[in-house]
């Protein structure tokens, strides 16, 4: 991966972390100077499990308030 940053074949690359109850994505951007000169990478991560938690919340609480209206496709506003 750091060879194809260096080379130029690619400017950023990721892969998934996605386990032991979290799921991460992990991002590498190439860092050039002006002329296109690599000069190295910044590693950065992701954290989407308290996102993943918060959809799934939303979409149970949907559902509840669907329930309490009768019809599963009601609108709670």
């Amino acid at each position: 991966m750091l060879d194809d940053l260096r080379s130029g074949r690619k400017d950023e690359d990721e892969f998934w972390i996605d386990g032991l109850g979290v799921k991460l994505l992990n991002r590498f951007l190439a860092v050039r100077d002006e002329c296109g000169k690599y000069l190295g990478c910044i590693e950065y991560l992701l954290d989407f499990t308290a996102l993943e938690a918060l959809a799934r919340a939303k979409q149970d609480a949907h559902r509840f308030v669907s329930k309490q209206h009768g019809s599963p496709t009601a609108d709670p506003r």
